[in-house]
């Protein structure tokens, strides 16, 4: 898996957030932990996100996550992939999530191993510029490997900055940024 993938977690399972911390949070991954569904809603409005893991049972709210799944879906102006992830493992529930709008379901408890699959595969469906080495858009590749950049068979120099800059955009094609975005992901604080 290539690239940083920012990924919000609904979840108030504090063993679940230490797991995930140790097992997940690498270059990889760029983990933000909620565990209140009006935090998860400010964070998931007013930024970008690659990937959401919501928690279906909460204690503020029993099958809450199905709340939120329906509240994102029917605000949401760009599509964020979705999984699901609860000890609850009733085949109508999962069904229902699916229905929803979820990408996936995991039931607890899971292995990171599984998990980190089930991210994959769910990002290679949706998102697959965040996941493959090579990727093509247009006349133009990029390849992650050996940062190089050719487009009609031409290899074209990049520097650093250019590579990430374009590879952003790749991972995001047809979106529109911001300054201030722009800085914030391909140049960093």
């Amino acid at each position: 898996m290539k690239g940083k993938i920012k990924v919000l977690v609904l979840d108030d399972d504090t063993e679940l957030e230490a797991l995930l911390n140790a097992k997940l949070k690498s270059k990889m991954f760029d983990l933000t932990f909620c565990t209140k569904i009006k935090d998860f809603s400010l964070k998931y409005f007013n930024e970008s996100w690659d990937l959401c893991l919501i928690d279906l049972n909460l204690e503020e709210a029993p099958e809450a996550g199905f709340h939120v799944l329906n509240m994102v879906r029917a605000k949401e102006k760009k599509y964020t992939p979705i999984i699901m992830i609860s000890q609850d493992g009733e085949k109508e529930k999962i069904a229902h999530a699916i229905e929803c709008g979820a990408d996936d379901y995991v039931t607890k408890p899971f292995s990171t191993t599984e998990l980190m699959a089930r991210v994959r595969a769910v990002l290679r469906r949706i998102r697959p510029a965040l996941v493959e080495d090579q990727v093509t858009v247009g006349d133009i590749t990029i390849d992650r490997t050996t940062h190089t950049v050719s487009r009609d068979g031409k290899n074209i120099h990049l520097g650093p900055t250019e590579f990430r800059l374009l590879d952003y955009f790749m991972q995001h094609p047809g979106r529109v940024f911001s300054r201030e975005q722009l800085l914030d992901t391909v140049w960093g604080s």
